[in-house]
């Protein structure tokens, strides 16, 4: 099953520059199964994601959301995919820079935490000790190729799985990278499953491993 697991959507987020139900059929007419829409600071709502499953049938819609995550003192910051079945009140209880809460939420509902386009504009600020997400996007169109190996490295140092997501913004851009699972998958507890067990494949990273040493 492919699936983009990092998709904008001009409803809420600001870089987004086309409607979710235009991403979405984009998505199917290129053989994606399954979106995440990741929207910043944003997790549609139940009424949302039913609309657009009804508009768009054969592609599973996913909730996720993009958190921005500050470094204390210096302002830096990374953004982490959330994908998640529980409303997301963390954004609203979630000081930028308290990853605690962030790693506890994950813990308490099972959540997928993605490290999202590393190295993008800086290095990565966050704490692996304090907090290390379950996967780290190797491949993205906001993802520096010339930092793969690195990515591939941090991932086998902390137990990472490598996985890859569009970062779509506009329509050519969804489903050009992503996972294809070796199984079908319908929620996003399925799909946390199959990314921490390294069930997938990479799309569009042909040199990449999905899994990180053990």
């Amino acid at each position: 099953m492919k699936i983009d697991l990092h998709v904008h959507t001009a409803e809420h987020s600001i870089c987004g520059k086309a409607p979710a139900v235009e991403m979405l059929r984009t998505a199917r007419a290129r053989g994606v199964e399954g979106v995440v829409i990741t929207d910043h600071m944003h997790q549609l709502s139940k009424r949302e994601r039913n609309a657009l499953q009804k508009a768009v049938p054969g592609v599973r819609v996913f909730w996720g959301i993009e958190l921005s995550v500050r470094e204390p003192d210096s302002g830096r910051f990374d953004h982490v995919l959330v994908v998640t079945d529980e409303p997301c009140g963390i954004v609203n209880a979630l000081a930028p820079d308290d990853v605690d809460r962030l790693a506890a939420f994950g813990k308490r509902t099972g959540a997928l935490t993605i490290l999202a386009h590393p190295f993008r504009r800086q290095e990565i600020v966050i704490d692996f000790e304090l907090f290390t997400p379950d996967a780290i996007e190797i491949a993205s169109y906001n993802t520096p190729e010339e930092r793969r190996a690195e990515i591939e490295a941090i991932a086998a140092e902390n137990g990472m799985r490598i996985v890859a997501g569009s970062d779509a913004h506009v329509l050519v851009r969804v489903g050009r990278y992503g996972i294809d699972s070796d199984k079908p998958v319908r929620t996003e507890r399925g799909l946390a499953r199959a990314i921490r067990a390294g069930a997938f494949r990479l799309l569009g990273v042909a040199a990449a491993r999905c899994a990180a040493a053990p």
